[in-house]
């Protein structure tokens, strides 16, 4: 009898730290889960602010700092780029050079010279990545990649980054503003753009 009175504590012991067990396991469960759940909510919104900020026109220019081609160090390049974005953060949308910039040439392209490219592209948290393909003036394919911060001035938005190229292995920096829509044509905010007498990015 003694032998059975001692066994059953012991027995309920067991069964009391195994009881114990699943509620811990299912507290962290239901915890991890939360923050998961938080930080995916965190992440949506933060993108959704983004979304909101990056859709629309922009004018875009980089600055080369690396090449193996003399003739672009320096160079600067302006784009002007629309894009749009959908519920999963993809980005799409076209370019178009308008103006190259640099020690050894200075060219603004009118509309019916200007390279055309396709834009697309990601937005993670408050960064965006864009890819611009296009044909190089020899008729071949050539990208550059835009990845940069999205911030907001005033009723502006901004981009400023890096940006690689595949002609002539390009390397330096870009920036960004978005400009209205309706604001477009060269007679309009993209002027002065043109001209070099307002930067993109002060």
């Amino acid at each position: 009898m003694t032998t059975g009175v001692n066994e059953a504590p012991e027995a309920g012991k067991k069964k009391s730290g195994f009881g114990g067990n699943v509620a811990k396991n299912v507290v962290a469960s239901v915890v991890t889960a939360a923050l998961i759940g938080g930080y995916a909510e965190w992440r949506r919104i933060d993108s959704d602010r983004i979304r909101k900020n990056i859709q629309g026109v922009w004018v875009l220019e980089t600055h080369t700092v690396e090449t193996t081609f003399a003739a672009y160090r320096d160079m600067t390049v302006v784009f002007l780029v629309t894009v749009t974005v959908d519920s999963n953060y993809n980005v799409t949308g076209v370019a178009y050079k308008l103006r190259e910039r640099g020690p050894k040439v200075d060219v603004t392209y009118e509309r019916d010279k200007r390279a055309r490219g396709q834009v697309s592209g990601s937005i993670i948290r408050d960064r965006v990545v864009l890819n611009w393909e296009s044909l190089d003036s020899g008729g071949r394919p050539s990208l550059q990649t835009f990845e940069g911060d999205v911030t907001v001035h005033g009723d502006v938005g901004m981009l400023r980054g890096r940006f690689l190229s595949d002609v002539a292995e390009q390397g330096g920096t870009f920036c960004g503003r978005r400009i209205l829509l309706e604001a477009r044509g060269d007679s309009g905010v993209i002027g002065p753009f043109l001209a070099g007498t307002t930067p993109v990015c002060p």
